[in-house]
């Protein structure tokens, strides 16, 4: 095995040199690009750029190492003289693959490595750097790995058809755009299990590699943990051709759509939606469709106080424009608080204990006497950094800018210079109002909107407390301290109050405002001071109750006179197409708890989006996942589940669609067991291929065609169906295959030959 090992590497070492050199280039060229810029942005920064030389150069760099080691050796003469060394078929692919991972290694980690090294010690990079920013590079270079066994899936693996031999590559694409799409949108704390699922899909390519490589691209003798690790690969890449084939068809019919206006079902359906009154009455209001509208504004169709039918007290409202009700006195909505996530992409995969982005934008001032100021929060060091950015005039008259320089940073004790730290650390940041992006802050200050111009102070709210930062003054100012063992989740207005969400009850304070910016008056044309309101005296608190914290998003509201909350959930992916209204005391014991059908969820167009995708969804996986949920809501008290409620919404087309799912399901099954016993296949491999299409639908059932070697067919002479001319019986009747005809050259022994004594 040294020796082969040997002679890959000598062979690899041009080729590897050569894509060393490039990945090179494109480091360095990319690094000088973001020295000249300086400009400031979080996604600017000279590591960003090595990252993005990594998940560009190294898919291509192992994918060419994998196609140089297979494809002059595919050869008939020079395959068969590979396997012949003396070595088992499984040794050696282990000492190509080892020698194409050495190379590949050397060719795209070491120019990374030194790339971001030079980037830590202050090369070109003027922001906070943490080693957690290796992760996501890490990441890529791990997942790019899929490539190098995937180049020579495609070059080794005789498939039935040209096509198959592409399949395998939809695999590590994907691999490599999750992982750098988690890095960037959710988190660059990319977490352990990331990694693991990574590395197993990895780890299955190589197995299917093996199991190809070791039997020279046959099907025929293929282990059976190689065909089930190249079925996977192929599985998924049959299970998005689906999904494409899915989107361009729904494409298509929103092109129709709107060219022929087979929307206007949907204009023409009234708004249903519910809320409460201050009496803590749950009502049913709807609005008249949208074409019948004036101006688009919606107007009361009906109202119906759920809680006491016979009530007329809204008949009023029938008629009266939504805008104007304001000043109605007989309507009288209860002032809600809103409880949300984060609205940022891929969302579903934070939860409040989350790892939050790695630097945040905190703001800075603008650009004044050639310099500005810059704050970035580092969650990794818990601190903020204070860049200044200057600006030099250059020749042409131009402003060209400086590199950036750290001049203080920021700790809850307060600011220090650039050579010290502070003794103390912020904890998870949640909200900045110097942002301009940030959802959650106009959750929390909605009258943050009307602060324009340049900010004078940053109210920040971190899970450990919330701070008012006075840049000017160069002081931090702690305005809420959280009780021991408890984490701030949110901060959101209640009426005229400011609520303080905590992870298992709510604090109640009076509003206190403060000055944090400045906007212009259009009338008098004079700076007016702009302020929010921050938590003040404490007024209440209440717990949550546990039917409620489970979920990520509610809203919730005080009744008046009677010291009960309201607590109104959906609708949610577990409630599904209905609201749930659940009221308590202030002590936290539930008065009631209701479920309100809201009609207009799903909508009518629903149904046949369902029925197509049952066409081609995977029935077990999808049947296994509504039991969960089902049972999972049991567990929590908040059955049914979003599948039985759906069936109570629409029995008569999900009946259509759970119809349509099974008999995809029987006919992969039965076109499988047709194909097997066709072939002749033995009992045990023809139930696996039958129970396997029946689980996973349609695109399980193309991954199994595409998993053997078809032999051509012939018609039997005993039944007259056509068999398989590898089989010497047929597997219809059991009849031997015929024997070929005589043409003359045959030669023909009637008797055993007689042993002739060798002369002395």
């Amino acid at each position: 095995m040294k020796s082969l090992f040997w002679k890959e590497l000598r062979q690899l070492a041009p080729w590897g040199a050569l894509l060393f050199a490039a990945m090179s280039a494109l480091m360095a060229g990319s690094l000088y690009s973001e020295s000249e810029k300086y400009y400031y942005s979080l996604y600017s920064q000279a590591w960003f750029q090595v990252w993005l030389v990594i998940v560009f150069g190294a898919p291509c760099t192992a994918f060419v190492i994998g196609v140089l080691q297979t494809v002059l050796e595919v050869r008939r003469d020079q395959w068969a003289f590979l396997l012949h060394r003396g070595l088992s078929p499984t040794q050696i692919f282990l000492t190509k693959a080892g020698a194409g991972l050495a190379v590949y290694t050397a060719a795209t980690l070491v120019p990374t490595s030194i790339g971001f090294t030079w980037c830590a010690w202050g090369g070109i990079e003027r922001n906070p750097l943490s080693w957690y920013h290796a992760l996501p590079l890490l990441a890529s270079f791990l997942a790019s790995m899929a490539f190098y066994f995937a180049a020579i899936l495609a070059v080794v693996w005789k498939g039935p058809w040209y096509l198959s031999r592409l399949l395998p590559l939809v695999a590590p694409v994907l691999m490599v755009v999750g992982a750098v799409a988690y890095a960037s949108d959710v988190t660059e704390y990319v977490p352990a299990r990331i990694f693991a699922a990574i590395i197993l899909a990895v780890g299955v390519l190589g197995v299917a590699t093996w199991g190809v490589f070791v039997r020279s691209g046959e099907a025929e003798g293929r282990s059976r943990a190689a065909n089930i690790c190249l079925g996977i690969p192929v599985f998924v890449a049959m299970f998005g051709g689906c999904l494409c084939l899915f989107a361009v068809a729904a494409a298509a019919y929103e092109l129709l759509a709107a060219r022929w206006h087979l929307h206007q079902p949907w204009y023409a359906r009234p708004y249903t939606g519910v809320t409460v009154d201050r009496d803590g009455h749950i009502l049913q209001v709807t609005t008249v469709p949208i074409r019948d509208s004036r101006r688009g504004a919606r107007q009361f169709q009906r109202i119906d106080d759920l809680d006491e039918p016979q009530s007329t007290r809204y008949a009023p409202l029938v008629g009266q424009e939504m805008s104007t009700t304001n000043s109605v006195p007989a309507w009288d909505p209860l002032p809600m608080a809103h409880v949300r996530e984060s609205s940022q992409p891929f969302a579903f995969l934070k939860r409040s204990g989350s790892p939050p982005r790695i630097l945040e934008q905190i703001g800075g001032r603008a650009m004044m006497q050639k310099s500005s100021l810059t704050w970035v929060y580092s969650s990794a060091d818990g601190w903020i950094y204070g860049y200044l950015q200057e600006y030099e005039t250059r020749d042409d008259g131009r402003m060209r800018p400086i590199p950036p320089r750290l001049v203080e940073v920021v700790g809850p004790d307060g600011f220090v210079s650039a050579s010290q730290r502070p003794p103390r650390r912020f904890g998870k940041l949640l909200a900045n109002t110097g942002y301009r992006h940030d959802r959650l802050a106009y959750d929390a200050w909605p009258e943050l909107s009307r602060v324009s111009g340049v900010a004078a102070r940053y109210c920040l709210l971190f899970e450990d407390g919330l701070f008012v930062i006075d840049a000017p003054a160069h002081a931090v100012r702690r305005l809420l301290v959280p009780p021991a063992g408890r984490k701030i989740r949110c901060l959101t207005k209640l009426g005229d109050a400011v609520a303080v969400v905590y992870d298992d009850s709510i604090s109640v304070h009076t509003a206190m405002p403060i000055i944090i910016g400045t906007r212009q008056d259009r009338e008098t044309a004079t700076t007016v001071d702009e302020s929010i309101d921050v938590p003040g005296d404490l007024q209440y608190s209440f717990p949550i109750p546990p039917e409620v914290a489970q979920f990520g998003s509610f809203s919730f509201g005080r009744v008046p006179g009677r010291d009960a909350m309201m607590f109104q959930i959906g609708p949610d992916l577990s409630t599904f197409n209905s609201n749930r209204f659940i009221e308590t005391r202030l002590d936290g014991t539930i008065v009631r708890s209701r479920d309100v059908l809201n009609p207009g969820i799903p909508t009518e167009e629903a149904p046949p989006i369902l029925s197509a995708m049952a066409i081609f969804a995977p029935p077990a996986p999808v049947l296994a996942t509504a039991a969960f949920d089902e049972f999972r809501q049991v567990v929590r008290g908040t059955a049914p589940g979003a599948c039985a409620r759906l069936f109570r919404r629409m029995p008569t087309q999900m009946s259509l669609v759970a119809a349509i799912l099974i008999g995809s399901a029987l006919f992969c099954g039965w076109s499988a067991g047709r194909t097997a016993r066709r072939y002749g296949f033995d009992v045990r491999t023809r139930r696996a291929w039958q129970w396997t299409a029946a689980a996973l639908g349609p695109a399980a059932l193309l991954t199994l065609w595409f998993l053997r070697d078809w032999p051509a067919l012939e018609k039997c002479l005993a039944c007259s169906n056509r068999r398989p001319v590898d089989r010497e019986l047929c597997p219809h009747c059991g009849a031997p295959a015929a024997p070929p005809r005589s043409d003359g050259t045959e030669i023909i022994i009637s008797e055993p030959a007689h042993k002739v004594a060798a002369l002395a």
